[in-house]
């Protein structure tokens, strides 16, 4: 992520081939457009010819070669293309780079699929659609959301600390400055600009004309649009987390409102503190590589505080003895009917309604990972060695939850138990794959591992008695905070993505206390900020709909704090009614009615 750039003057080439390559001349890039169309359209010839001689299974082979053939096409390009290039500074356009950047973006992108169909396969078949309509809203909402975000995150700081003055780079002395956000607004998007033997008036990159001056330091020779399309999906990814941990429950446009406010306030602010221009914990030597603790630590406390002040499913209990939740006891509506549960309503809630959903999520949300730390860092040449850490630590989850289940769980691992093991080992490995080795790797992968059972089968059911039907809380901020605190433990000085001297043992145990300090700042304040967050849009939706004809009481003698939570939970959560039928009465499902007929037969 920003941040993680080499130094300037320095430049790790071990192949001796440039790692930003430029375009020197409006001719030079014509004549290579002109190489790819004439490729392209020789590869359609060959296709087309394949396809008519092919037919039905031998098609499929067709297909196959087609794609190979033109993926080989366009690596030689881009091979071709960053031999011939000359030198050239962090202004002048790199297609390669450029062109890594928007296919790791486009992995994480594609990573929406597989937490809409993790999701959707853990949770019970009657809140299939509503599941996923919320898996694809909360993309929309964050990219707009993000208008506003990207600015506040990577736009160029404010030292509070010094002078209330926003900063412009290059500067001279970075070391004294604590930014502590970026700019306020939407941002602009200019079209790139290029005249060959012109001084003025060129930008290749399509910068905006003031506010990102940092930002092109710390992504060199990346197009702006491709620059804002890679962070935009890590922010819809933050926002994707806590769409798990509140399944079945909550309100639609409580959901999308929440969704809205982290993608465009709380996940900016924690983010420029880490890698946006000369942030504040940046400074402090915190490294987070690309997001175990701004993405998945942020994401899984959002979804923390909301699990918590939405309550439990309806019946859900977490011991065998325990009075299994009923959300009528805590708030009685005059004039609304009351309902029981039927029994297996209850047991379909502990049964993921489709393993085949849940891994097929699972793979690609694997796959996505290659993209979402290969594509965080400037430095080209560090991709294979930040693909293979990450999936050493992804099998190293897997195993540990494997071994570990039995011990904990006193049975043997489900399904769902191994695949959050392998994403406790991804989101572990996040903030460290370009930093360390391959022993290193397999331990953070391992412990990674380890916590999300220790979170998913003690802490989250047995002490804080919180449902969480993915097992989203356990894997991305379990795994997340000890990601973070991993890179003080074992990140090597010799990275040259990580640009921190370690000298003795006093430089180790600095930089373990920042790493540690920061992964709990980060938690504190996103904490804090969500639960302000929940209980203003709670409070505002009960009284919203307290001005209808249900007069909406809490019962019992409680604390103001209390009956806070409570108006708050009744804001967010849905009723009974539409928790049994499973939707939001906001998409069509075809089956609402008979269940809704269904759920006439238990009314108290």
């Amino acid at each position: 992520m920003a941040g993680k750039g080499v130094p300037k003057g320095t430049v790790h080439n071990p192949l001796g081939i440039n790692q930003y390559p430029g375009i020197r001349s409006k001719s030079l890039l014509q004549s290579q457009i002109g190489e790819v169309f004439l490729w392209l359209s020789s590869v359609m010839k060959i296709r087309q010819q394949i396809y008519n001689l092919q037919k039905g299974r031998g098609r499929w082979l067709a297909i196959g070669k087609y794609c190979l053939f033109f993926g080989v096409t366009v690596s030689l390009l881009l091979v071709s293309h960053a031999v011939m290039a000359q030198d050239s500074d962090s202004n002048t356009f790199s297609p390669v780079d450029t062109i890594w950047l928007i296919t790791a973006g486009a992995l994480v992108f594609f990573m929406n699929a597989g937490f809409a169909l993790l999701e959707a396969g853990s949770c019970s078949q009657k809140s299939l659609i509503n599941v996923l309509a919320k898996n694809v809203v909360v993309f929309c909402i964050a990219t707009l959301a993000y208008l506003i975000g990207f600015k506040l995150m990577f736009g160029d700081g404010l030292d509070l600390f010094q002078s209330p003055s926003q900063i412009t780079c290059p500067i001279s002395d970075p070391s004294k400055i604590l930014s502590v956000f970026g700019r306020f607004g939407l941002i602009e998007l200019p079209f790139s600009t290029w005249e060959s033997g012109s001084e003025t008036g060129n930008n290749p990159l399509g910068f905006p004309s003031s506010g990102f001056s940092c930002l092109k330091e710390l992504w060199p020779n990346r197009s702006f649009a491709s620059i804002f399309f890679f962070q935009l999906v890590f922010a819809g990814t933050a926002a994707t987390i806590v769409s798990g941990a509140v399944a079945e429950r909550i309100k639609f446009i409580a959901f999308c409102l929440f969704s809205l406010f982290l993608v465009a306030v709380i996940y900016p602010v924690v983010g420029h503190w880490v890698w946006g221009p000369y942030g504040w914990l940046s400074q402090l030597k915190f490294r987070d590589f690309a997001g175990s603790a701004v993405v998945h630590s942020v994401g899984g406390t959002a979804a923390l505080v909301g699990a918590w002040i939405l309550g439990p499913r309806w019946t859900c209990k977490f011991k065998e003895n325990d009075k299994s939740y009923d959300p009528q006891e805590d708030i009685d509506i005059v004039q609304s009917d009351r309902y029981y549960a039927p029994p297996e309503y209850q047991e379909n809630l502990k049964i993921a309604h489709n393993p085949g959903f849940v891994t097929l999520g699972a793979f690609i949300l694997w796959l996505g990972w290659i993209g979402f730390n290969g594509g965080s860092t400037p430095n080209l040449s560090y991709i294979g060695h930040i693909v293979v850490t990450t999936l050493i630590a992804s099998a190293a989850g897997g195993i540990a939850s494997i071994i570990s289940t039995p011990f904990f769980a006193k049975s043997d691992p489900t399904l769902g138990n191994f695949i959050n093991g392998i994403l406790g080992g991804l989101v572990a490995i996040t903030a460290s794959s370009a930093y360390v080795g391959i022993k290193d790797a397999i331990i953070i992968g391992f412990v990674g591992g380890l916590l999300i059972i220790i979170g998913e089968l003690i802490i989250l059911p047995n002490v804080l008695k919180i449902d969480d039907p993915v097992g989203a809380i356990s894997v991305h901020l379990m795994g997340g905070l000890w990601g973070t605190i991993a890179v003080g433990m074992f990140a090597d000085p010799d990275s040259l993505v990580y640009k921190i001297e370690i000298n003795n043992l006093l430089d180790k145990f600095k930089i373990f206390g920042v790493q540690f300090i920061g992964a709990l700042v980060i938690f504190l304040v996103t904490g804090v900020l969500s639960l302000i967050s929940w209980i203003v849009l709670g409070l505002l939706i009960f009284q919203f709909e307290s001005f209808g004809e249900k007069k909406i009481t809490i019962t019992g003698t409680i604390s103001w704090w209390k009956t806070l939570l409570l108006r708050a939970r009744y804001g967010l959560r849905l009723s009974v009614e539409d928790e049994y039928v499973g939707t939001y009465k906001m998409f069509s499902d075809p089956e609402r009615s008979s269940r809704e007929t269904e759920l006439k037969k238990y009314k108290i």
